[in-house]
């Protein structure tokens, strides 16, 4: 069994310069061979694994990877930066020709405007970022609620900076005007503080509830929230696991019918809009203990947006279909939550709530 690694994204790493290092690492998870750029570093007798503890190919992968990304951030954190500078460096070389099929993709988009792109990202930038995911016991905000059970990591220049060369070129104005071009929406803007947004991590039974995002950005109600970007870094996915991004239609106001079920598949991004109508939510997961669902997620802003689609400040709107007391409570729930939100600031520190994403004190 052999272990690929590849550091070409990476500048410094103590781990990619210390082959007997990554050996050793490579031992401790029942590793035969190393390999590193695809140069097989050296042949080891490993010590053997019992039946009892058999993991596959998968888990052990994600094991060694782990151990991996957490030695790497015992060194300066900019010396372990992912190498990426502009819309060529982290796109697959399929995506930029292909732009007017995406807005075609996307304007003909049901139940409401979506495209979903297969092999978004470079797959070797796929991989960097997926082997480089913090564990769950890393994400620093944890949701388990009657809505969401999922971690999410908003800071990332702060907490994971590895990552931050990569979200500043899906944030740049050259990668908006990018996606403008598909969605037809003018003058994007980004979110430095990516509320909300970041990295997503659920585990097994995690699950996100059908809802309407809110409307606005949460510090500035000059911004409208207009598009949603994720970009999913699942290896070897079961769609047997579940977890499928799932988008309804909407009938007064409510989720009507499911209409599209998209699979968390490797390196496959969806970009949507966000409207009063857009229904989406994440189906329970039901992976083998160990494995995550894991994306990015980035969402963009505009000063203005038409006049048809204006409606109160609003948090998410939640709902439910197929759980009884979920449907009984989420309308309350709502009400309450609008009711309450011009008191939100001064009420979630007595309530011993710090807020919903870790970058929100910037």
């Amino acid at each position: 069994m052999a272990l690929p690694l590849n550091f070409r994204y990476f500048q410094g790493a103590a781990v990619a310069n210390d082959p007997d290092y990554l050996i050793q690492l490579a031992r401790n998870c029942g590793f035969a061979q190393v390999e590193v750029d695809g140069r097989p570093r050296q042949s080891l007798l490993c010590q053997k694994i019992a039946p009892s503890q058999t993991l596959s190919t998968y888990l052990i992968e994600t094991k060694m990877m782990d151990i991996l990304s957490a030695q790497a951030r015992l060194t300066p954190q900019s010396a372990n930066r992912l190498q990426v500078a502009g819309v060529a460096d982290i796109l697959a070389p399929a995506v930029l020709p292909n732009i007017e099929d995406c807005a075609a993709r996307y304007r003909a988009g049901a139940p409401y405007p979506h495209v979903v792109i297969d092999n978004f990202l470079k797959p070797d930038l796929a991989e960097a970022l997926a082997g480089n995911f913090p564990a769950m016991d890393e994400m620093p905000t944890l949701f388990k609620e009657p809505m969401s059970f999922k971690a999410q990591l908003s800071d990332i220049s702060g907490k994971w900076p590895a990552f931050a060369p990569v979200f500043g070129v899906l944030q740049s104005g050259e990668f908006r005007a990018l996606i403008s071009r598909i969605c037809g929406i003018d003058r994007l803007l980004e979110d430095p503080i990516l509320a909300g947004g970041g990295l997503h991590q659920s585990p097994r039974s995690g699950f996100l509830d059908i809802h309407v995002d809110a409307n606005f950005h949460p510090n500035d109600k000059s911004l409208h929230r207009r598009l949603n970007l994720l970009v999913y870094l699942n290896r070897d996915w079961n769609e047997a696991w579940g977890g499928q991004f799932e988008m309804w239609s909407d009938g007064g106001h409510k989720p009507k019918k499911r209409v599209q079920s998209v699979a968390p598949l490797f390196n496959r991004a969806v970009l949507f809009g966000t409207t009063r109508t857009s229904w989406h939510g994440v189906a329970p997961l039901d992976c083998p203990s160990g494995i995550t669902r894991k994306s990015l997620a980035l969402y963009y802003y505009t000063k203005e947006r038409p006049a048809d689609e204006l409606y109160r400040d609003s948090s998410v709107i939640w709902m439910n279909r197929s759980v009884l007391w979920k449907r009984a409570l989420y309308p309350a729930m709502n009400f309450a939550i609008a009711t309450l939100k011009p008191y939100a600031k001064r009420l979630r520190p007595l309530l011993g709530r710090k807020g919903t994403f870790d970058a929100d004190k910037k």
